[in-house]
């Protein structure tokens, strides 16, 4: 309103100056009226002027007071829950610098993508690959499993904190394809990633797997054995160990060697050196280092537990 009351004197003004100018011309007034009135007329040119710089001004100051209070909205990237609030009203937050590291104001969750962190041990993190099935389950929900696919292996081992850090573990990703009500960040789970499959594979158990040498396994007579023991010796270490099972025939064991494939927790897939229907003995690797060809052993059946 004041911007243009003074643009309205200022043009009122050039209109008394206009006229008495044609007025000083025909000799109707003196000159020092004609420069009262000039005078009046700059003034108010000058005041009109510096108005404007003032708008301008108080405009610069609006536009940074915006800028200012854009900053207090804070917009997240992505949807999700606040899972996590690490400051209070009132409390001051600071822009990160280069030895200050910057407020964390909250912690947001997708949960419509849940992932589960997975570490591998490093003896079967070579056989995992991302697209494999896994099934998770969740120490909260003990009752129910989880359907899931690897989505990331990593390359880089966990190292364990402590004196001297070895590499034991690597991380896994499961992603879950499925939803699990009541999610929370962080719960513990366990994984069961499912590296290989083949249908009617003949599997046996791991006790059953021993390494044997094939002097180890013939019968010889004691008095044989005292005479020879130290050629037996040097032949002992020309040999290499073959992985096998012992098959029970007619109550005796031979030692077959086999070629293992896809190997589980308990069991290993026997891909040659096995027929269905083979009987083998398993016991603990000691008993098994002792074992030789046609050495009798007792079937004994698993004894079931009553409740």
């Amino acid at each position: 309103a004041n911007m243009e009351l003074d643009e309205a004197n200022l043009r009122q003004l050039k209109v008394e100056l206009d006229r008495k100018e044609t007025l000083f011309k025909r000799d109707l007034i003196s000159e020092d009226v004609l420069q009262k009135s000039r005078t009046a007329h700059d003034v108010q040119k000058l005041q009109t002027q510096a108005r404007k710089q003032e708008i301008m001004r108080l405009q610069a100051m609006l536009s940074g007071a915006r800028h200012e209070l854009s900053k207090v909205n804070i917009h997240a990237d992505v949807s999700g829950v606040i899972t996590k609030r690490n400051i209070e009203e009132g409390e001051n937050v600071f822009v990160g610098a280069f030895n200050n590291p910057a407020t964390i104001l909250l912690t947001i969750a997708d949960l419509s993508v849940i992932e589960a962190e997975i570490e591998v041990d490093e003896t079967d993190i070579v056989d995992v690959r991302v697209g494999h099935e896994s099934v998770i389950k969740v120490d909260a929900y003990p009752d129910s499993s989880f359907k899931g696919v690897v989505t990331k292996v990593g390359h880089s081992p966990i190292l364990s904190l402590g004196s001297q850090q070895q590499a034991t573990s690597f991380e896994v990703v499961v992603q879950l394809t499925g939803t699990i009500p009541n999610v929370r960040p962080g719960l513990s789970c366990k994984a069961e990633i499912t590296t290989g499959y083949r249908e009617k594979a003949i599997a046996v158990p791991i006790q059953a797997l021993t390494l044997r040498k094939p002097s180890e396994l013939k019968q010889e007579k004691k008095r044989v054995r005292r005479r020879r023991i130290s050629e037996a010796a040097n032949d002992m270490t020309r040999e290499e160990e073959s992985q096998g099972v012992f098959v029970i025939n007619d109550g005796e064991v031979t030692f077959h060697k086999v070629k293992t494939g896809i190997a589980g927790d308990r069991f290993f897939e026997v891909i040659s050196g096995l027929e269905v229907g083979n009987e083998v003995v398993i016991g603990p690797f000691k008993a098994l280092r002792r074992l030789r060809n046609e050495d009798p052993v007792k079937v004994e059946k698993k004894k079931k537990n009553l409740e």
